[in-house]
């Protein structure tokens, strides 16, 4: 906001204000001088803002929960596709809407890609994230530490297999270490709920047909990629 400032944009056209959807976000949305609404977050809140805001007819534009699939098939570049899975699971602590939460591999490649990711886990920098050498800095906050430490207990209760993210990140603040769990099934919440945190679902899949249908088991349709070098591949993905 200082930024824009600095660069000639005149006084009031935009502004920050910061405080909890609860308070600000309310009096934001009933407001009806406000014309047009944009929000980004979760699903339960963006279904209360439609509602609160077509009382004004108030235009709006919602981009809510993702559960983003990458597919990595047998003919793929493993470390390409084992460096992308790591960037888009874990940077920002997996607090993006579009972060890559499940992981579709082929079973063919399955064990070397999971070899490959953990130990790209293991020698993650977890703390502060004002630091250079850091890799992965803390949660947003001791409600999101709680929720996806939540998920985790459950992930581990539904019988899903934890391969990285065992063990304590630095003690002093809401920090978790990048956490892969196997095993995983479409019934699992781990499979179907957004965690919004750095938090893999790994399933194994025998065909390109297999990969979509688990791809597309899911309420979500955010994000996705696939990594493979045939054509083919590529287009039915598409």
């Amino acid at each position: 906001a200082e930024r824009i400032l600095q660069h000639g944009l005149p006084a009031g056209v935009f502004n920050c204000v910061t405080g909890l959807g609860s308070s600000i976000g309310n009096a934001i949305v009933d407001d009806p001088r406000i014309r047009a609404i944009t929000f980004t977050g979760s699903t339960e809140v963006g279904k209360k803002i439609l509602v609160r805001g077509s009382a004004n007819l108030t235009r709006m534009q919602l981009e809510l929960g993702g559960k983003n699939a990458i597919i990595v098939m047998d003919d793929a570049d493993l470390n390409e596709a084992v460096t992308a899975t790591t960037t888009a699971g874990f940077s920002n602590g997996g607090q993006w809407c579009t972060s890559t939460s499940r992981v579709l591999l082929h079973r063919g490649i399955a064990k070397q890609f999971l070899e490959a990711l953990v130990a790209r886990c293991e020698k993650m920098n977890v703390t502060d994230g004002m630091s250079e050498s850091t890799d992965m800095g803390p949660v947003a906050g001791p409600q999101q530490f709680e929720d996806i430490s939540k998920a985790i207990r459950q992930a581990q209760a539904d019988g899903a297999t934890m391969i990285a993210g065992a063990g304590a990140a630095d003690p002093k603040g809401y920090f978790i270490r990048p956490t892969v769990f196997t095993g995983v099934t479409t019934k699992m919440a781990a499979f179907r709920d957004e965690i919004f945190g750095p938090v893999l679902a790994v399933c194994e899949f025998g065909s390109l047909d297999e990969a979509l249908e688990l791809a597309n088991n899911s309420i979500y349709g955010l994000s996705s990629a696939i990594f493979t070098k045939g054509l083919g591949n590529a287009k039915k993905y598409i």
